[in-house]
């Protein structure tokens, strides 16, 4: 969703330079944690370039598996607790 967020440009709508920015004040995340989530949705999942070309994921095993419940999530609070 990240992702798709980031290419329909809604960050823009609503004054954000970056989905990053966007999620950091709606989700009231840390700019940082904002950042690495971008970033891994980016890796994770397929896009598209702005003329409408489909963009591969560089990742997409590494989605599936997440997608699936088997990858960790280092920032999830529970995972942090369950150590």
């Amino acid at each position: 969703m990240l992702v798709e967020i980031e290419q329909r440009g809604v960050m823009e709508l609503f004054g954000y330079r970056s989905a990053a920015r966007l999620l950091e004040h709606l989700a009231d995340t840390p700019k940082p944690a904002a950042e690495r989530l971008i970033k891994r949705a980016r890796l994770v999942n397929p896009g598209r370039n702005l003329d409408g070309t489909p963009v591969p994921a560089l990742a997409p095993a590494t989605g599936a598996a997440a997608l699936g419940g088997t990858v960790e999530q280092p920032d999830d609070p529970a995972h942090l607790r369950s150590r």
